[in-house]
C-alpha cells in the first residue's frame, strides 16, 4: 500500500470532495484510500490566528497542496514556512493571472512546484505521481492526537516517520522516559500487526495514561537524547533581508510550539525536547512573518 501525507492550505471546497474529514482540533485532518494507497491531507484550522497549527500541519507532512489565489501576507508566511520544513516539491492552485506574482515569491524558495486548475479530482492523479523517500531506519512514530477508548484503553494517533512499528513492540515514550507496548495498530480503522513509514496510524498503547501525553511526543526503540536550548546565530530566511533579530523567539518544530529565552549565546526554554535532527525551525511571535529562520540545537 503507497502512503501519501500532504499538507493543504485554503482548498477546503477540493478536500470535501477528494477525502473524508477525521480527526479535528487546530488542525484537521482528512482521509482517502484507494485501492492501492492511502492518503492523508492536514489543514491548518486556527492559522493564521494561531501559528502553530501551521507549522504543526506541516511537520509530518511529505508534500503540499495550497491555494494560490488569495495573494496575501499569510499565503507568504506559508510559502517560507513550508520552505523552512524542507517540503521542497507540491501543488499550488492558482488561476493563470495570479502565477507571475506567485514565481517572483517563489524565487526566494528551494521549492519545485506544479500549477494546478483542473477539476477536485484531477488533483488526485497528481498526488500518485509522488513517491516520497522513506526513512528506512529504526522506527520513530510522532503523536499528534491521544484520548481514551472505552475498553481499550490510550490511543494515540500520529504518523510512523521512519522503519516498521509493529504489534506488541516496546517502545520508549519521549518525556515520559519510559517504555510502553504497543497493544494494537489501526490503519484507516483496519487492524493490522504492523506500519511502515509514511503510514498514519492509530496505536493502543499500554504503561501510558492519556494526562501524560502531548502532541509532539515520540516513541522511538531507544532512550532519547534531550536539548533544551538553541543557538542564538538564527539562519534567517533568505526573503527576510531586513531581517536580523529575535524579540520573542520560539522553537516550532518537531510539532511542538516552545517558548525561548536569551541566555548568553543561546535561546534556552524551560522544557527539554527529544533531539530528533540537528536544526529547528525558529518563529517570532512579534512580527510578521512569525516563522522566521533556523537554529542549530545545543544539547
Amino acid at each position: 500500500m503507497d502512503h501519501l501525507n500532504v499538507f493543504t492550505y485554503g482548498i477546503e471546497d477540493i478536500l470535501r470532495e477528494i477525502a473524508k474529514k477525521g480527526t479535528e482540533s487546530d488542525i484537521r485532518i482528512y482521509n482517502r484510500k484507494d485501492e492501492n494507497s492511502i492518503m492523508t491531507f492536514s489543514e491548518p484550522i486556527r492559522y493564521p490566528d494561531k501559528v502553530s497549527s501551521l507549522t504543526d500541519s506541516i511537520y509530518p507532512m511529505d508534500t503540499f497542496i495550497i491555494n494560490g489565489n488569495k495573494l496575501d501576507k499569510n499565503l507568504g508566511e506559508v510559502i517560507l514556512a513550508l520552505d523552512l520544513f524542507s517540503k521542497k516539491k507540491g501543488i499550488i492552485v492558482a488561476d493563470e493571472d495570479k502565477r507571475p506574482v506567485i514565481d517572483r515569491v517563489m524565487k526566494d524558495t528551494e521549492i519545485s512546484y506544479e500549477y494546478f486548475s483542473g477539476r477536485p479530482m484531477e488533483i488526485v492523479d497528481l498526488l500518485k505521481k509522488i513517491n516520497p523517500v522513506r526513512k528506512k531506519d529504526k522506527p520513530l512514530v510522532v503523536i499528534d492526537h491521544y484520548f481514551k477508548v472505552k475498553s481499550v484503553g490510550t490511543v494515540v494517533l500520529g504518523f510512523v516517520l521512519s522503519g516498521i512499528v509493529k504489534k506488541h513492540d516496546d517502545l520508549y515514550l519521549s518525556e515520559v522516559n519510559r517504555q510502553v507496548q504497543i497493544r494494537s495498530i489501526q490503519v484507516n480503522d483496519v487492524d493490522v500487526d504492523e506500519a511502515e513509514a509514511g503510514t498514519r496510524v492509530g496505536l493502543a498503547l499500554r504503561n501510558v495514561e492519556v494526562e501524560e501525553l502531548s502532541r509532539g511526543m515520540f516513541l522511538a526503540p531507544e532512550q532519547f537524547e534531550y536539548f533544551q536550548a538553541v543557538s542564538d546565530d538564527v539562519s534567517f530566511h533568505r526573503s527576510l533581508r531586513n531581517k536580523d533579530t529575535l524579540s520573542d523567539p520560539y522553537v516550532s518544530d518537531i510539532m511542538n510550539y516552545v517558548k525561548c529565552n536569551q541566555e548568553g549565546e543561546n535561546l534556552t526554554f524551560r522544557q527539554k525536547l527529544p533531539v530528533i535532527k540537528d536544526s529547528v525551525v525558529i518563529s517570532d511571535q512579534n512580527g510578521f512573518p512569525r516563522v522566521v529562520g533556523k537554529a542549530s540545537i545545543s544539547k
